[in-house]
C-alpha cells in the first residue's frame, strides 16, 4: 500500500528539455491515470489503478534556467483523499545545435504528497533528478527523461520509510495553434520488500506507470 501513495506523485508535465526564454511563462493543465505492480505474492503482482487531475505553471528566469511549480489531487471525502505539490527547476546543460544531437536539461524537483485512506494521512516527501533528452521534430519535441528519486514517507504511529526508485519518461509536444498538447508515458520502479522480517526474493519490488495527456499555454503577461 506504501508504494501506492508514494507513486500516485505525479511525475510528468516537466516540460520540454529546452527551459522557456527568459521572462516566458507557461500554465498546463491535465490529467493522468497510472497503474501500480507491489510484488504482494511470490506467484505474481497485481495492478492498483489510480486518477487524478493536475495543473502547473513554469517560467524562464535566466538564460537556460526554468523554474515553477505542480499540484495535483483526487479523492472522495471521508472515503480518499490525495493532493500534493511539486518546487520545479530546470538547468539547460547542452543545446542541439542541429541534426541527431539533443537538448539536455536537467530538472530537479522537491515533491510534497499528502494521501490518506479515511483519517489516515501520509506525509510523503521526495526529492526527484530526471535528465531532460530532447529531439526536436520541427516544430514538436520528442523527450526521454531518465530519471532517479529518494523517498521519505511516514504517519502518525509509523515507523518511517525511506526508499529510491528509477525510472523513465517519454514525451512528445505538440504545438497546436495557441497551445501545446503533451501525451507521456512514466515507468518507475522501487526495491520495496512485502515479506516483512523474512526475507524473501520473489516479495521484493514495486513498478509504477503514469499515462498522462496534458495542455499547455502561453501566459498573457
Amino acid at each position: 500500500m506504501i508504494f501506492l501513495f508514494l507513486a500516485c506523485a505525479s511525475s510528468l508535465d516537466l516540460g520540454r528539455a529546452t527551459p522557456l526564454a527568459v521572462g516566458e511563462g507557461q500554465f498546463s493543465s491535465g490529467g493522468n491515470l497510472s497503474g501500480f505492480s507491489p510484488a504482494i505474492s511470490p506467484s505474481g503482482s497485481f495492478t492498483l489503478p489510480w486518477i487524478q487531475i493536475s495543473g502547473g505553471y513554469h517560467r524562464g528566469i535566466a538564460p537556460g534556467i526554468e523554474i515553477g511549480g505542480r499540484g495535483w489531487l483526487f479523492g472522495l471525502p471521508s472515503w480518499f483523499t490525495t493532493f500534493g505539490a511539486a518546487f520545479d527547476s530546470k538547468f539547460l546543460l547542452h543545446g542541439s545545435k542541429e541534426g541527431y544531437d539533443p537538448h539536455l536539461s536537467l530538472a530537479p524537483s522537491v515533491l510534497y504528497h499528502r494521501p490518506a485512506l479515511g483519517g489516515a494521512p501520509w506525509q510523503v516527501l521526495s526529492l526527484q533528478l530526471p535528465l531532460l533528452i530532447g529531439w526536436d521534430l520541427g516544430p514538436s519535441q520528442l523527450v526521454f527523461s531518465p530519471r532517479m528519486a529518494g523517498w521519505y514517507a511516514t504517519s502518525y504511529g509509523q515507523t518511517p520509510i525511506w526508499t529510491a526508485s528509477a525510472g523513465l519518461g517519454i514525451g512528445l509536444h505538440i504545438p497546436v495553434r495557441k497551445v501545446e498538447l503533451r501525451p507521456e508515458i512514466s515507468w518507475s520502479w522501487a526495491p520495496l520488500g512485502f515479506s516483512g522480517v523474512n526475507d524473501d526474493p520473489g516479495r521484493i519490488g514495486a513498478g509504477g506507470f503514469e499515462l498522462g495527456l496534458s495542455v499547455a499555454w502561453g501566459d498573457p503577461w
